[in-house]
């Protein structure tokens, strides 16, 4: 008898099983940060656009590359009488090979960022809270556009010096894999489209100190966009070593120098810096 009841148990819970399953499958998680939940809400857009900030504390961003440590005062050194550590110590010693472990995991570190920072930027521009200019969120969402448009013209200048011209996205990686490998773009085309981005962003940030959410000074303002404006400006208008094994100089250069010469002027006169 004991056994008969336990099989007809476990037929009706099989049944329950099978006539319940699609709906099983169709829930959705309470718990879920999905775009359109971040972005229609400014502590959640915050959360997003300090995400980006994080990425540059890694070891592989701002603390991998030893350019500066083998000159004339200083010296890297592995172990004693060892200076190729296949990793940083290797860049500083002027002995990275194309396998360095160094250069690979920076050069992931600075996209990783930079992905955050497109989800940001397509997220803001098409939250209500943004294009709707009326919205009582729309001033501070707008401070976060020009934070995360900052900070992605920061990790491409990065990019740019210390690989030359490197892929350049301006869109998050799409999930069918269409913009997965990109190619290479010219140093001066991504120049030039960092400089559209800082226009736009200097335009969107406060000045230091103008309000509570430009009370820090961890945070981009307007100051630190047009410092960054004008360092593009003097790296487009200026001498670099090219895909043609020269050194050249960028066309346009006098407009170029002109703009980064107006910025710093802008950043003098203001005074809050």
């Amino acid at each position: 008898m004991k056994n008969k009841i336990l099989k007809w148990f476990s037929v009706i819970v099989a049944v329950l099983i099978c006539s319940s399953c699609d709906d099983f499958l169709d829930t959705e998680s309470k718990s879920t940060y999905t775009p359109d939940v971040v972005f229609s809400s400014k502590v959640y857009t915050n959360d997003a656009v300090i995400g980006i900030y994080s990425a540059f504390i890694a070891t592989e961003v701002w603390n991998n590359f030893y350019y500066p440590f083998n000159t004339d005062i200083e010296i890297q050194e592995f172990s004693t009488g060892s200076y190729d550590d296949n990793e940083r110590r290797s860049i500083a010693n002027y002995v990275a090979e194309s396998g360095n472990i160094g250069l690979a995991s920076s050069y992931n570190a600075y996209y990783k960022a930079v992905e955050r920072a497109n989800l940001v930027i397509q997220g803001i521009r098409e939250s209500a809270l943004y294009t709707n200019e009326n919205h009582e969120d729309h001033e501070v969402m707008a401070q976060y556009l020009g934070e995360a448009l900052t900070l992605r013209a920061y990790l491409y200048i990065e990019l740019v010096r210390n690989w030359g011209d490197v892929p350049f996205k301006q869109e998050p990686t799409s999930s069918d894999g269409s913009n997965f490998y990109t190619g290479k773009t010219d140093r001066d085309v991504i120049y030039d489209a960092l400089i559209v981005d800082l226009q736009e962003a200097i335009e969107l940030l406060p000045w230091y100190g103008a309000n509570s959410n430009a009370s820090h000074i961890e945070r981009v303002t307007k100051g630190f966009a047009k410092g960054l404006l004008a360092q593009i400006c003097l790296n487009r208008g200026g001498y670099s070593f090219r895909k043609s094994l020269k050194i050249e100089r960028g066309s346009d250069w006098e407009k170029y120098y002109e703009i980064a010469r107006s910025e710093c002027q802008d950043i003098i006169a203001n005074g809050i810096h």
